[in-house]
């Protein structure tokens, strides 16, 4: 690697000169911080700079900014704004490297776009007129010039090169550099905490870091900046001001407003104080009650109604919408586009946020706070190549560091390489103290170095140890080991966790502790099913209260009733099947409450509910009864539950979503089961219905939408919709042998060997088997017996016999009887059960005061809460499960 001179030598052998011409704008500046004489006028200046300030000199008229340019263009043409601006891109970038740019044009339109770009008086333009040959502006007459780097200079750079200058190489003609080290650390969060780790907060602005301004590094970096309190220079934007964010998003919900739903603008609105009524975020804003929209969200929803049904402008929205402070900058910014006047139209927002997103030239009149004007400078490896900073860290350079030249047909490959390579060069010499640093791995695969690498060093660089000895291991402290814990004496006040656990809050500290603080602090993401469930059980109470009411008035005329509320909830495309569902459900919860003979005594008010019961309101009737939604805290246990219906001693519980099988349901409240989604609800609720009077140790899930098309038809058995889950006093083996319905499934099942032998297999199996069933097929003894009394022999006699077995071991899975339509609880497995919730109850109360960690017991990737979930995944032994518990 050839050995680059530095900004201090190059100053020296070019301070006697009066003008230094440079195409780097950091050296320009960096030369200009050094001057030690009395000067008067420029001494280092760029070819673009230069060409501003002889604008007037060469065109004889005022230069024109990016957004006048592109606007005008897009009118004389009649061409879209991003299209043009994208197309005058390309113009630049070939412009760069040959004044025949017209040979490059393949589309008439392009061409359009061109003869208009062409015309107007643009700093390309200014260069490409420019003549060194002629009469030159004071700045370059009789001036002695010294031109650095004329190799890194593009074409219309070299129209600024006057024809008597000195040419001053950026390399000394003797003398090589070697990266004497890279240091190899990790991820690109490693690399960032590491690179940070070496900044000292007190002189922060003697640091810079080089890196891909678009690559995850650059985030990571700012992110590790920002948790350790270490400034750096920030380049306000216009994109980055909130004020013009949320300009745009309001006026893309306007747009959409027919579809827009409430859960999409509650942030927006509630940031401006427009508030809702909870609950409501899967609700189509359109349609939702004035009464349920609060303060400023009325008039927000009129703004967006005007906008999408009779049209406002963008000024008129920006003063409807915006308050004092955000009118000023969005003003500046639809006045700049000359959108204000302008009526607000899916083309024309796209015009808006296509400029905000890519046009370095539009403005703002924000403050960049004095922090961050200052501190560790963040530089581009696509833009640098001065860097005047003591210290220089390079992050990365892999093959997002690789320049592209495929498809741009005016570069000359070879010469853009050399280019390249001398950038590259001179960029990765910056600074009097350097740190070069790379990830281990990128994208499963070892990290390669970006291929500029190969000119450079004149051979292939397939790994980084081709470049430079590789030093492996990292030596900053992880941030997240460093953050304060609840219960620390920094924190006052703390009280431990004392609520009893409901059936979701179990489910959820079971599943990960950290799951269970996170269901106490974010709502839930299943806001269709919610409202479908909420919607059903508010008929199911009405049926069972009013069930000739309800017939009086029909259940066509009552899902009509509910259509604009839940109806659409998936997508306005789905009205017709949603509102068909909710016909079903209700129609099935009718037939299943009649089939029990609930017929309760009307004790209760549903004025005094915290949720009243919306057909009850609708409907006018306010007495209902104490059997449906009735709540029971366990006095013996750290539990309690919410029961959709109690009547005649069993618990229903109804189902709106996909129908479980009895399996499923064991599967789901078996510690250690593996279930992807734990549900306890039958345990927790038969623990609650046991202490309850006149219990029959009873629990149903009567599963709504189950069978939905079936189910209409006459003669269907609404049973089988439901899954019935009891307790009984008999242990397991006994259980095994009294069942009629475990013996009748079985009949259905085995071998027809078997089959007459039933309960002969299982007596033996009780006399013979010890331990978990899932291992009974193990033992040659019980296999033996088995065999013996099927009376079967021959090579497969073993393999069909433990294959019974097995059959039979699957339906006592997790110590319950398990049959197609119903589960039987020993009551020694209950017992076990509530024994592990007092545990857990009382961990839950200790970990309250000190931390809820992450000890998932299901896949970090499906649980609801993974995108809130600061701790790395944790993998999970799925066959072993969390067997201690």
């Amino acid at each position: 690697m050839r050995r680059l001179k530095s900004i201090d030598e190059l100053y020296q052998e070019v301070r006697d000169y009066d003008l230094v011409i440079t195409n780097d704008a950091a050296l320009e500046t960096a030369l200009n911080a050094r001057v030690d004489t009395v000067r008067m006028g420029t001494f280092a200046i760029t070819p673009r700079h230069l060409a501003g300030d002889l604008s007037y000199f060469v065109l004889r008229e005022r230069e024109i900014g990016d957004l006048e340019l592109v606007a005008e263009v897009s009118r004389r043409t009649e061409l879209d704004f991003k299209y043009v601006y994208s197309e005058i891109q390309n113009f630049r970038d070939i412009r760069r490297y040959t004044s025949d740019v017209i040979k490059y044009i393949t589309t008439k339109r392009s061409r359009r776009v061109y003869d208009a770009y062409e015309s107007l008086p643009t700093r390309e333009r200014v260069m490409s007129s420019f003549d060194n040959t002629g009469d030159l502006p004071e700045i370059l007459r009789d001036k002695r010039t010294a031109v650095i780097g004329i190799d890194l200079f593009d074409d219309l750079d070299k129209h600024f090169v006057p024809l008597d200058c000195d040419l001053i190489e950026i390399f000394h003609d003797d003398g090589a550099y070697d990266i004497p080290e890279i240091r190899e650390v990790g991820n690109d969060r490693q690399l960032a905490e590491n690179a940070v780790d070496l900044i000292d907060r007190g002189c922060a602005s003697d640091y810079a870091i080089v890196l891909k301004a678009s690559s995850p590094i650059a985030d990571a970096v700012r992110a590790a900046l920002y948790r350790r309190g270490i400034p750096f220079v920030n380049s306000l934007s216009v994109r980055d001001l909130a004020q013009i964010r949320d300009y745009i998003g309001f006026l893309g919900y306007c747009m959409e407003y027919e579809t827009v739903r409430v859960g999409q603008v509650k942030e927006l609105f509630a940031a401006l104080n427009g508030f809702f009524t909870p609950g409501r975020e899967g609700f189509l804003l359109s349609k939702l009650p004035d009464d349920e929209l609060r303060d400023h969200a009325v008039v927000f929803r009129d703004v967006m109604r005007t906008a999408f049904y009779e049209g406002l402008t963008f000024s008129e929205v920006m003063d409807r919408f915006c308050d004092k402070r955000a009118r000023i900058q969005v003003g500046i910014v639809i006045n700049s586009l000359g959108l204000a006047d302008q009526t607000v139209t899916p083309r024309r927002l796209a015009e808006l946020r296509y400029a905000v997103d890519n046009v370095a030239e539009l403005k703002h009149n924000e403050e960049i706070p004095e922090s961050e004007k200052t501190g560790v400078l963040i530089a581009d490896c696509s833009n640098s190549v001065y860097i005047d900073k003591p210290v220089v860290i390079y992050l990365g350079m892999e093959q997002d560091w690789n320049v592209p030249v495929v498809g741009r047909r005016y570069v000359d490959a070879e010469d853009e390489a050399e280019r390249n390579a001398m950038r590259l060069q001179a960029m990765l010499q910056q600074g009097s103290r350097r740190v070069y640093m790379v990830n281990s791995t990128k994208n499963g695969k070892r990290a390669k170095p970006c291929l500029t690498f190969d000119q450079v060093l004149g051979k292939p660089c397939r790994d980084f140890s081709d470049i430079a000895p590789l030093v492996r291991g990292r030596w900053a402290v992880r941030t997240d080991e460093e953050r304060s814990r609840r219960g620390e004496s920094i924190i006052d006040g703390v009280e431990a966790y004392d609520r009893p656990f409901s059936k979701s809050t179990f489910n959820a500290y079971y599943s990960c502790p950290r799951s269970f603080l996170f269901r106490n602090l974010l709502p839930s993401e299943d806001e269709k099913q919610t409202e479908f469930g909420n919607l059903i059980h508010s008929f199911a109470e009405l049926y069972a209260c009013y069930p000739d009411r309800v017939r009086e008035i029909g259940l066509d005329t009552l899902a009509d009733m509910i259509s604009d509320r839940y109806s659409g909830l998936s997508s306005p495309s789905m009205e017709e099947v949603d509102s068909d569902a909710v016909k079903v459900a209700m129609h099935n919860v009718s037939r299943y409450i009649d089939l029990l003979g609930v017929r309760p005594a009307l004790d209760s008010s549903n004025l005094g509910r915290s949720h009243p019961n919306r057909f009850l309101e609708e409907l006018g009737l306010t007495a209902t009864s104490t059997v449906c939604e009735t709540n029971h805290t366990s006095t013996a246990h750290p539990l309690h539950g919410d029961f959709d219906l109690y009547w005649d001693g069993v618990i229903t519980d109804y189902k709106t979503g996909k129908a479980k099988t009895a399996k499923d349901i064991v599967d789901g409240m078996t510690f250690g089961s593996g279930a992807k989604h734990p549900e306890f609800q039958p345990l927790i609720y038969l623990a609650l219905a046991s202490e309850m009077d006149g219990s029959r140790d009873g629990f149903n899930l009567f599963y709504a939408m189950e069978n939905d098309v079936e189910s209409l038809e006459d003669g269907y058995d609404i049973r089988r919709n439901m899954r019935r889950v009891t307790v009984s006093p008999e242990s397991l083996m006994d259980l095994m042998l009294s069942d009629e319905s475990l013996r009748a499934d079985l009949e259905s099942d085995l071998r027809k060997e078997f089959k007459p032998h039933i309960r002969e297999i299982l007596d033996a199996i009780t006399d013979m088997a010890t331990g978990d069933p899932a291992d009974w097929a193990s033992d040659a003894a019980l296999v033996r017996r088995v065999s013996e009394i099927a009376g079967i022999g021959g090579k497969d006699a073993d393999k069909n016999t433990r294959t019974a077995i097995n059959k039979i071991a699957s339906r006592l899975k997790g110590g319950m009887i398990t049959t197609p339509d119903s589960i039987v609880i020993p009551r020694e497995t209950l017992d076990g059960f509530l024994a592990a919730v007092d545990r857990m109850h009382s961990e839950a109360i200790a970990r309250s005061l000190t931390e809820l960690p992450a000890k998932p017991v299901v896949n970090c990737r499906e649980c609801e809460y993974y995108q809130a979930c600061t701790s790395d995944v944790i993998p999970i032994d799925e066959e072993e499960g969390e067997s201690d518990e």
